[in-house]
């Protein structure tokens, strides 16, 4: 008899066929969630591909929607922030191919730049924006992706993040653009050089006043006193 044990590694196979027959077999299962709040969908936006086709987690999908599992129904929720079936997808098994499909179903773009950040995942950003996401993360009050990606050196995000038009002088919650935080960590030269040449001001006031071009002018090496315009 079927069973949500059983059920489990065929949703993480993406065996659709195999998902169908036990539904079918046993309706009530299309209600389970596991102890993260994970339902069927979101299961399996997160199993990874290692070889799978695509298009099977794609019909895996299409079948569990029309079961009745919602399109941006969130396993759990941080504040304003969902953990959804596409984020599910970007930020654990980065299956853009399962995450356009539900995009394209009408799914919300959001939630998910922070995850394709953190996973350098420029294909992903590219796709988000495609579908009109926030690029602020507005959900996520205290910092934003461009922040998150350009203060951590994950460069790549950034950067695509950048030719999006992500705001490059945006402020956490501390009030400290990405370049107040690289100087505050004593980055490299080429780290903060990386940075600006996105776009970001050096002349924005830091939580105590203080610029990005004032704290470089003050730096030993000439290389950071040169950026600064001090020399």
């Amino acid at each position: 008899m079927v069973s949500k044990t059983s059920l489990l590694p065929l949703v993480r196979a993406h065996d659709w066929r195999g998902v169908q027959a036990g539904l079918a077999e046993k309706p009530a299962l299309i209600g389970h969630r596991d102890d993260n709040g994970r339902n069927w969908l979101h299961i399996a936006c997160m199993a990874e591909l290692k070889g799978l086709d695509p298009q099977d987690s794609l019909k895996l999908a299409d079948l569990l929607l029309d079961l009745g599992l919602g399109l941006d129904d969130p396993a759990f929720t941080e504040g304003q922030w969902q953990a959804t079936p596409v984020w599910h997808a970007i930020a654990f098994a980065r299956n853009l191919a399962l995450a356009e499909h539900l995009l394209k179903k009408g799914a919300s773009p959001n939630y998910s730049f922070f995850a394709a950040s953190w996973n350098h995942d420029a294909a992903a950003i590219d796709l988000l924006v495609k579908y009109g996401g926030d690029l602020e993360d507005a959900a996520n009050p205290n910092s934003t992706p461009f922040i998150e990606s350009a203060s951590c050196g994950r460069f790549v995000p950034a950067a695509a993040l950048a030719r999006h038009g992500a705001n490059t002088d945006a402020r956490d919650k501390k009030g400290r653009t990405a370049l107040h935080i690289l100087l505050g960590k004593g980055a490299p030269y080429e780290a903060v050089k990386t940075v600006i040449d996105m776009g970001c001001s050096i002349d924005i006031p830091g939580p105590y006043g203080r610029t990005a071009r004032q704290i470089m002018a003050r730096k030993k090496e000439v290389r950071f006193r040169k950026l600064a315009g001090d020399m």
